[in-house]
């Protein structure tokens, strides 16, 4: 994709921003990667929804943000698995790949070989 395909897309935007929201994402995706990121979020709302100690409606703000980045990010699980692509092949962050041992591969179809390739050994 070239950049100007880029700010046809993020009309409003300017070539600073794009990259700032870019690298934004990186740093977040780099810390937890794709799923560990929406299973935490998740988790972390179930425990303030049925705490005894904590009074939800106090946070019912805060739990709507975390749920809404936790959906947003479990879109992104879900595009990687619509165009056939590892996490690391989708956004260039490595974090899923290495924990799932996925190795460097950019195409779900390559994991397949990697797997097999294992268990022929």
């Amino acid at each position: 994709m070239e950049f100007s395909d880029l700010q046809q897309q993020f009309k409003g935007f300017t070539a600073s921003q794009i990259c700032t929201l870019a690298a934004y994402g990186r740093d977040i995706l780099s810390i937890a990667g794709i799923h560990l990121l929406a299973s935490n979020l998740v988790s972390l709302a179930t425990v303030v929804l049925i705490s005894d100690d904590i009074d939800a409606s106090t946070y019912k703000d805060e739990i709507a943000f975390l749920l809404q980045i936790a959906k947003r990010t479990e879109d992104l699980s879900d595009e990687c698995w619509h165009q056939r692509k590892t996490p690391l092949g989708l956004t260039g962050i490595d974090f899923d790949n290495s924990r799932f041992q996925m190795g460097t591969v950019s195409e779900l179809s390559e994991v397949k070989r990697i797997e097999n390739t294992d268990y022929d050994n």
